[in-house]
Formats: structure tokens, sequence, C-alpha cells
């Protein structure tokens, strides 16, 4: 009995430590400002330039972006986005805060403070205040983050092809895809 209840004990212990020893991978991104679990779970890469790479992960509900930045700088990213579901193509923006627009009307929203966090089928992570820079206290400090991330909902925004554009304003200056002869070029993905 007492060889019985050794054994028993043993293979126990064999079955929780190989268990614990398995990595365990996400289904989802966690939208934390960091882009590192996104290429294990099997996310489409865009290089856009040197320490600047685009993911892009999709599940049954939701698209999610990662844009990843080596050098832990601030950016700002407008994105374009001209879906199924939606009669005009929209600008999604996240900096300190995050917006959207009517593509062609941002002066005009600009204009009305309100309407800033009010966004519709997608969510993203703002650049945290971080304090000043300053003695006087007069320039804001933000939080520096290794990725930029957001959330789409495919309901929300449709099912089909999605053609987008990212433009990223701050440490780096950069249109993806390039703009040809000042017109706006997008990448299209299909959204399913």
């Amino acid at each position: 009995m007492k060889k019985q209840f050794t054994i028993a004990l043993i293979s126990m212990s064999l079955i929780s430590t190989a268990c614990l020893s398995q990595e365990i991978k996400p289904s989802t991104p966690l939208m934390n400002d960091n882009c590192n679990e996104y290429a294990a779970m099997g996310a489409k890469i865009h290089p856009l330039k040197e320490g600047l790479k685009l993911f892009e992960y999709q599940n049954k509900d939701y698209v999610w972006f990662c844009l990843s930045n080596e050098s832990k700088g601030v950016m700002v990213l407008d994105m374009y986005i001209d879906t199924p579901a939606k009669d005009e193509a929209q600008i999604l923006h996240i900096s300190a805060r995050i917006g959207q627009w009517t593509d062609g009307k941002r002066e005009e929203w600009r204009q009305v403070a309100d309407r800033w966090w009010r966004v519709d089928g997608w969510w993203a992570n703002a650049s945290g205040y971080n304090g000043f820079r300053d003695a006087e206290r007069t320039k804001l400090n933000f939080h520096r983050s290794t990725g930029r991330e957001m959330q789409l909902s495919k309901n929300h925004f449709g099912r089909g092809e999605w053609n987008l554009n990212f433009k990223i304003t701050g440490q780096h200056e950069i249109t993806y895809p390039a703009d040809v002869n000042d017109e706006r070029q997008t990448m299209k993905i299909i959204a399913k």
C-alpha cells in the first residue's frame, strides 16, 4: 500500500511539473502598449523601417494592431480606415487622447472638446501623462512605450475588405503605405 501511494505521489508530481513547464500562449493580445506577445500568437508583421514594425492579429470578433517601437518613444497615430460597414472613411486618432472623425473633417471635429474619448467600435491606449519636463511645470511629459495598440470590432466596422493607412508622427515621421504623388495609398486586409 505504501509503495502504491509513493508511486501515485511521484506520478502526480511529474504530471504537475510537466504542466507548469509548458509555455501558456495568450489567445488574444493584452492591451498594454507592448507588442511582445504578437509574434508568438502568429500575428502578421509589416516592417515599416528599422526599429518600427506593425503587427496585425485577428480572431473571430476583433482585429488588433500593434505598432512596435524598439526605441521607446512617443508616437501619435492617425489611422485612415475605409470598411464595408461604414458609408464614409474614418480617421482613428491616438495620442495623449483618442478620437475619431470622418475623413476630411478633422478641424471641424477638433473644435469641440467633448468629442475626445467618444469612440465607437474600437479602443486604444492613449499616451499616459508622466509629470513635467521642466522646473517651471509648463512642458508636459508623456509615458514612453514600446508599443501603440488598438483593437477594432468586426461587428462595428464590418467583415470583408478594409482599406487602411497609418500616419505616424512624433519620434518617427512615416506614412504606411507611403503616399504617391500626394495621393493616399492603402493596405488591404480581409476581416474574416
